[in-house]
């Protein structure tokens, strides 16, 4: 079954499907479905993650690696831990407004800042990226609730059950025009918080 589905700057959708199919790409212009398994070139079927970063490529991250999908090029690049990620196990990915690309594989969060042509590591697990209207990086993970980067002051801050969250399991976190956080966990519905309130 689907679980997820990103639609790009074509307006294509891609899908994400929950067994080892790959990908499938929904042209609805042109009334066509192309599937990308790794026939096509991917480096696995099991597909964790989809995102389109600023120069309209898509990046999908899978068991084995990052694939980096050029759609004008027609190319597929890997990115492994031959290439320096943490691992290869990767599953989610995130572009910042810096245009750095942040993804959790292995047992790292990766930083890739292909401008500079460097990849930090940094120690830890976390199911899902996010970025409020100040730059902050706001980390939802699967046992210490949300934590929220403020790299210019270089702190760390952490919102969890001790702030009012049942579950300190995070899902997924998204930010309204207020820019408040509204934030998944695991079983325990969602919650909206707003970091100028600290509540």
């Amino acid at each position: 079954w689907i679980i997820r589905i990103l639609i790009d700057n074509k307006d294509q959708i891609w899908v994400r499907y929950n067994l080892n199919m790959g990908v499938s790409v929904i042209n609805k212009k042109a009334g066509t479905i192309k599937h990308i398994t790794t026939s096509e070139g991917l480096s696995s079927n099991a597909v964790r993650a989809l995102m389109e970063d600023k120069k309209g490529r898509i990046w999908i991250t899978t068991n084995n690696g990052i694939n980096v999908i050029d759609q004008k090029a027609g190319t597929i690049k890997l990115l492994t831990k031959g290439q320096s990620l943490g691992g290869n196990n990767c599953w989610g990915i995130y572009q910042d407004s810096k245009h750095r690309v942040w993804s959790q594989c292995g047992n790292f969060i990766d930083l890739l800042n292909e401008e500079a042509g460097t990849i930090k590591h940094i120690k830890g697990f976390v199911a899902s990226f996010s970025e409020d209207k100040e730059g902050n990086m706001w980390f939802g993970t699967q046992n210490a609730g949300v934590l929220i980067l403020d790299e210019k002051a270089n702190i760390l801050k952490k919102v969890s059950k001790d702030q009012g969250l049942s579950n300190d399991l995070i899902y997924s976190i998204v930010f309204d025009k207020m820019d408040r956080a509204w934030i998944s966990t695991v079983g325990s519905g969602v919650f909206v918080y707003d970091p100028r309130k600290l509540s």
